[in-house]
């Protein structure tokens, strides 16, 4: 545990960054192969299950909070920074010179679009199949109407979109604008690169502390604790026979007694 609070008091004051931070709570050892876990756990292990009383079995110290994987931690945080620039993002009087639409990228976006037949009616496109022996050839799979001769529309099959549904203008604009503001994010998220990652260890360690302080957490059965490893469930504390998820007081039958 000294170790692990030295490491956090290291990376607080700066003396280490966030990446030599991993590294040595990586080389730390398992907290239940600690004394300080295992004394921990003599002092506050019960004599018999919590959930079913039983006392036979081989007992178990099991916690409700398990300590995030910082990939998970860091993430959130970043996702925060991420809509935290969106918010305040502005368009300069460069960046918007930058997603202006010249004649030869709109020429380029047209020659994208190729012909397809649809159903005159829907407008959903057929298959190149038809009927041989039926008049009309064509009978449409989503309205069943029939027909001889199919419309046709420009579709571009890179997007999915068909030319009538987007104004390919804006469709371009706004493809290069999303461009400009993953390049501004990048840099914004390298500035901030640190910082982010700082964050993230410190409330992995927090987590990590409180995981080797058995905070949160039941004694249980092998069964019981069996049970809520594989299937995230307990044992109802009402009838002590039918198991419940843990975000539920009651199983269901004792739950639609009351």
């Amino acid at each position: 545990m000294q170790e692990l609070l030295n490491i956090r008091n290291r990376l607080v004051n700066n003396h280490i960054d966030y990446s030599q931070a991993l590294e040595l709570l990586k080389e730390l050892p398992k907290p239940y192969k600690t004394d300080y876990w295992k004394n921990k756990r003599k002092s506050i292990i019960k004599e018999k299950c919590e959930f079913c009383d039983n006392s036979k079995d081989i007992l178990a110290i099991v916690s409700f909070n398990l300590p995030r994987k910082f990939f998970d931690i860091h993430r959130e945080i970043m996702e925060n920074y991420y809509h935290q620039f969106i918010e305040q993002f502005q368009l300069l009087e460069d960046d918007k010179k930058e997603i202006i639409v010249n004649e030869e990228e709109y020429n380029i976006f047209l020659n994208q679009f190729e012909q397809r037949d649809v159903c005159p009616k829907c407008f959903r496109q057929i298959g190149r199949k038809f009927r041989k022996n039926m008049s009309p050839k064509y009978r449409c799979s989503v309205c069943y109407h029939e027909f001889d001769k199919p419309s046709t529309i420009l579709y571009n099959p890179k997007i999915r979109e068909r030319i009538n549904n987007l104004n390919p203008v804006k469709y371009l604009q706004e493809v290069k604008l999303q461009k400009l503001i993953q390049s501004k994010w990048k840099g914004h998220y390298e500035l901030n690169k640190q910082k982010i990652g700082k964050e993230a260890v410190l409330i992995s360690i927090e987590e990590s502390i409180d995981y080797r302080n058995l905070k949160n957490t039941k004694t249980m059965c092998k069964k019981c604790a069996y049970v809520f490893h594989k299937k995230d469930m307990v044992l109802c504390k009402e009838c002590k026979k039918d198991y419940h998820h843990v975000c539920y007081f009651l199983c269901y039958k004792c739950n639609n007694l009351s």
